[in-house]
């Protein structure tokens, strides 16, 4: 089990972005001990296996592959990307955004940034219809996107800011294949706040 620890460059002092790393590293730190205590059990079986076979199953989580997507006078925006393998027929991922007012130090969720939640949600149907043949998406995207426009939904959709532009992602598996990826469409600037 890896995950990073993110830190600001030694010289380089801005009180809220150090702040927005705290919660982050706090946020990383926890998922991997939630992925711990989840496969604990499992892990303590395996290990109880022969030799040849504990070598088998070999489950490991990494979080330590971190890009900063953005970083300017208003926005600083990070993404990460969870590596798990679980034994099965190929290792997953799963990629985690932070986005927080570099003035106020306050994370923002995606509806700080979007004008109209509904607008959104109906301009990102209209993305997967338009290109679900080309993307390869699953016939039951609009599903995954209102469950993830439903308040009472505990799963968010990530969002990063890069190059002055943002970005949703939909995870692997979410609207389309594992072999599709990560889906992440650009939000037009009109939507935007």
């Amino acid at each position: 089990i890896k995950y990073a620890k993110l830190s600001i460059k030694d010289g380089v002092k801005n009180e809220n972005i150090e702040n927005a790393l705290n919660i982050i590293n706090e946020e990383l730190k926890q998922e991997a001990e939630n992925f711990k205590q989840e496969y604990k059990e499992e892990i303590r079986e395996n290990k109880s296996l022969s030799a040849v076979m504990s070598d088998f199953f070999r489950y490991s989580y990494d979080s330590t592959d971190v890009y900063v997507t953005n970083i300017d006078d208003k926005y600083f925006s990070i993404r990460v990307f969870t590596y798990t393998d679980l034994m099965g027929a190929h290792p997953t991922y799963y990629i985690s955004c932070w986005t927080f007012d570099v003035n106020t130090g306050k994370e923002l969720p995606l509806k700080d940034m979007v004008n109209d939640k509904e607008e959104l949600k109906s301009y990102l149907c209209e993305w997967c219809e338009k290109n679900k043949e080309e993307a390869g998406l699953f016939d039951e995207y609009k599903d995954t996107i209102d469950a993830y426009f439903d308040d009472s939904n505990e799963y968010k959709l990530e969002y990063y800011i890069q190059d002055e532009k943002m970005y949703v992602i939909f995870q692997i598996y979410d609207i389309a294949p594992y072999a599709a990826g990560a889906i992440h469409i650009v939000i037009p600037e009109g939507l935007r706040k």
